[in-house]
């Protein structure tokens, strides 16, 4: 999912307090043992769903004042994202896309944080949510799930892809991913395309599986504090969105001088606005009609300049394949003992 609007990368001590809390609780949860995360394993490779690990709720208070100033109701659609920044952040860098869509649908629209990318997914499934802005892993979970329809998808810098990047500190002597064997390092959320299933399946190209390969391994359940964990030293190396790699170095030019990146994987088709298929004919036509013109616009193309996106455009569901395609192979190798080294 393609981060919007602004994170504040600068405050690093805090978020290194909850990255050592985070890394402290999950010890104690047994996380890292062999046995849960083999149990997750048997389902795409530890990165679907299985034993929810301990993590603070910090929405509720925060999607309740949203919501308090927001056209809500039972008249409105309900769009929504996976809170995968700071919950104040997701509904500062998501409102005015929102704000933008209510002007040009039949009705309001309204931003709906979920937990996570499985949550977000739960929410379209059961109705709660009409439409969201989803994860490439998400889009290809939800698509065979639920129905999940494409909408559009972002073009940035003339590209309609992005890649998994695997971030370590400037200083780390690692030049490729099969040197951090041992090490700590950061997934984001286990339905993560780019930030957890790609990396978990390099890591079983190698002829391992990710819970036995690294010393320690956590969850960030946030983009900007994978990238923090990785500047700060909290762990040595995380799996990054090559788009929320470089949106956080525009903002902040040290990212790049404080984490580098060793590997690079992909291209993968950029993560998309996706609809319910029981969603009304006319709100799919609206929703598409209005993200396909945005660039046409004044206030549009204010808002995709502020969101460093060309356009939106049209998706195509074959673009998704290779995920399928990894995945397959994630499955197969997850009820092997040990999977095949390339």
């Amino acid at each position: 999912m393609l981060l919007l609007g602004h994170s504040h990368e600068s405050q690093l001590s805090p978020l290194r307090a909850a990255l050592d809390l985070t890394m402290q609780v999950s010890r104690m949860a047994g996380i890292f043992s062999l046995a849960v995360l083999t149990a997750s394993f048997a389902c795409l490779g530890g990165c679907s769903r299985g034993k929810d690990y301990p993590k603070v709720n910090l929405h509720k208070d925060i999607v309740r004042s949203h919501a308090s100033t927001a056209q809500s109701g039972p008249t409105s659609y309900r769009i929504a994202v996976a809170s995968m920044s700071a919950p104040r952040e997701s509904v500062e860098s998501y409102s005015p896309i929102i704000a933008y869509l209510s002007k040009r649908l039949d009705r309001p629209a309204q931003l709906v944080l979920a937990h996570s990318y499985a949550e977000l997914n739960q929410m379209i499934g059961s109705g709660e949510a009409i439409a969201a802005f989803v994860c490439s892993g998400g889009y290809v979970d939800g698509h065979s799930r639920f129905g999940l329809e494409l909408i559009a998808a972002p073009e940035v810098d003339g590209r309609t892809v992005y890649y998994c990047c695997v971030l370590v500190p400037a200083g780390s002597k690692a030049r490729e991913l099969r040197d951090l064997r041992g090490k700590r390092f950061a997934f984001t959320d286990r339905d993560s395309n780019t930030r957890c299933q790609v990396p978990s399946y390099q890591i079983l190209r190698l002829g391992e599986r990710p819970e036995s390969f690294f010393g320690n391994l956590i969850y960030t359940r946030s983009h900007d504090r994978a990238i923090t964990a990785v500047r700060e030293g909290v762990v040595d190396g995380a799996a990054v969105d090559s788009l929320i790699y470089e949106q956080a170095a525009r903002r902040d030019p040290d990212v790049k001088r404080e984490a580098k990146v060793i590997a690079r994987y992909g291209p993968y088709a950029s993560p998309p606005v996706i609809v319910s298929p029981h969603a009304p004919e006319q709100f799919k036509i609206s929703l598409k009609y209005a993200l396909l013109n945005m660039h046409k616009d004044a206030e549009g193309r204010k808002l995709l300049d502020s969101m460093a996106i060309d356009r939106f455009v049209v998706a195509q569901d074959s673009g998704y394949d290779s995920i399928r395609a990894m995945r397959r192979e994630m499955k197969a190798w997850a009820n092997q003992t040990r999977p095949p080294a390339r």
